[in-house]
């Protein structure tokens, strides 16, 4: 039986060669095929590159993000230092309340940031020119807070800051996301 099984399956090897051969093919169509199959797969990761873009969602200044209880919109971003002199990105943002209930917002969202792939530093709670009180204090439903201010850490000024905005407990994260590719053109 085992022999049987053995040559049939090399005879439908053998088929199955025979048939990929298709003939003889001239050297100079060789490289055509080659060319045309290495520009689908091209195309094919392009395509596959721009669906997880358009799949992305975009953090712009200025421009209100929307979340399910509440709305927030960065309205800048400039260079802070801590009192050791260690730097810092400083955010001002517009927080609006769009649930039932009173919040505060650093209870609501977060801003990340990632320099090589690390999330960066956010445990300095004080810094000179921050007021992070202004977020802190509890909005009702329906009103907006101004000119909120928030600190993101920076590992190295001279590295790109790749920042996360997304819910701060949220069991789908989708984060809208953006990146500052040179931290030393903000102003200080």
């Amino acid at each position: 039986m085992k022999k049987v099984v053995s040559t049939l399956l090399l005879a439908a090897l053998v088929v199955s060669l025979t048939a990929c051969g298709g003939g003889e093919q001239k050297a100079s169509e060789a490289p055509t095929q080659a060319s045309q199959e290495s520009k689908a797969a091209e195309s094919t990761e392009a395509q596959s590159s721009e669906a997880k873009k358009d799949d992305e969602k975009v953090l712009e200044l200025g421009k209100k993000v929307e979340f399910d209880t509440f709305d927030i919109t960065i309205k800048s971003f400039s260079i802070v230092k801590d009192a050791d002199g260690k730097p810092a990105l400083k955010y001002v943002y517009d927080w609006t309340n769009k649930d039932k209930k009173a919040a505060a917002p650093f209870m609501t969202f977060g801003l990340k940031g990632f320099q090589d792939g690390v999330e960066t530093d956010n445990a300095v709670l004080v810094m000179e020119g921050v007021d992070l009180g202004i977020g802190q204090k509890e909005v009702k439903s329906g009103a907006t807070i101004k000119d909120a201010e928030g600190i993101v850490g920076i590992s190295a000024i001279d590295k790109p800051l790749d920042l996360e905005l997304d819910k701060l407990i949220s069991m789908d994260s989708a984060p809208y996301k953006m990146t500052i590719k040179d931290l030393s053109s903000l102003k200080k």
